[in-house]
């Protein structure tokens, strides 16, 4: 029992430090964040950038992660002049490289008052990985630092690539929507859709179908899209008759010559001899009359034909420009 004792002792000790290295290990292991950028619009109070980061800090806190502020990264890149402000992937992955991590944050705050737009990027060393967006109409810059804290936690927190809340409509209402990755839907439709470019098609009966392209972005902004569906429009034929008017006018013009011409001859000799008396004359009367009425009737016909493609026309170029407009 003695001599077992001192055996006790060294594990106890081991024990010890490995319970007191524990948290120091979950500590290594917080992720890092740099504030690589705040940029400032507009008539901002002289203590927004303290109280900014102030709200930015609580909220990575609350993500269970750490923040280097903007003066710290400021620090870190004084001397590379180069590096400052900017934000093309050659800079980002230089700027990684100084401060430590890859996990990059840049702010925009428009202040218009005591109106503030708020965008917040997350950043990694190939570009933008997600954004979010707020706004605090008539608020302090208190609050715009507790606006800031959570939706930088909202931003930290979110799965990268999950699928977001999405809500598609149509004009008029009651379109069939084709969706890739759902199936056919009614509008409106609301669902979940992976950030990126979705191709949705809508249709519905007396309209022209419709293809809209649509992006969902991982922002934190409504994800509201709305596609708008033409009308069918029946549109005039154009020369209704064709050829046909013009055939008509000739025969017309044709019948109502001949038709002249044989009321003339109605009564005259049959011979051009001079002091001869001749045994017949023309009875051309009654055909000239019947001809010449039947060319009158076509020509009507004719000119019904071409007034009434003149108006099928016209029409049809108001309903053309309506179209294109």
């Amino acid at each position: 029992m003695i001599s077992s004792s001192p055996m006790r002792v060294p594990l106890l000790v081991l024990f010890a430090l490995v319970w007191l290295a524990a948290p120091a290990r979950a500590e290594e292991t917080a992720p890092l964040y740099a504030v690589v950028a705040i940029e400032v619009s507009g008539d901002a109070d002289p203590t927004l950038r303290a109280q900014l980061q102030a709200g930015l800090a609580r909220g990575v806190n609350e993500a269970g992660a750490e923040l280097l502020g903007y003066d710290d990264v400021q620090e870190l890149l004084a001397g590379k002049a180069a590096l400052v402000g900017c934000t093309s992937t050659t800079c980002l992955a230089s700027i990684a490289e100084v401060v430590g991590t890859t996990q990059l944050l840049r702010v925009r705050i428009a202040a218009t008052g005591a109106n503030y737009e708020v965008e917040l990027e997350l950043l990694d060393a190939e570009g933008p990985v997600r954004r979010r967006t707020g706004s605090c109409t008539v608020c302090t810059v208190a609050d715009l630092a507790d606006l800031a804290a959570t939706r930088i936690l909202d931003l930290l927190t979110a799965v990268a690539g999950a699928p977001l809340p999405v809500e598609i409509a149509t004009t008029p209402g009651g379109a069939t929507l084709t969706i890739p990755g759902v199936g056919e839907v009614s509008a409106p439709w609301t669902g979940a859709l992976a950030p990126g470019s979705h191709a949705i098609e809508a249709s519905r009966p007396g309209f022209e179908p419709a293809r809209q392209e649509i992006t969902v972005v991982d922002d934190g902004s409504e994800q509201r899209f709305e596609i708008t569906l033409a009308a069918i429009t029946t549109r005039a034929r154009r020369r209704t008759f064709g050829w046909m008017k013009w055939a008509a006018a000739g025969a017309s013009f044709a019948a109502i010559v001949t038709g002249g011409i044989l009321l003339g001859l109605e009564g005259n000799p049959t011979c051009d001899v001079s002091n001869a008396t001749c045994p017949e004359e023309y009875a051309t009367g009654t055909a000239g009359a019947v001809i010449g009425i039947v060319g009158l009737a076509g020509g009507a016909a004719a000119g019904w034909m071409f007034w009434s493609d003149h108006q099928a026309a016209k029409q049809s170029a108001g309903v053309s420009y309506a179209w294109r407009f």
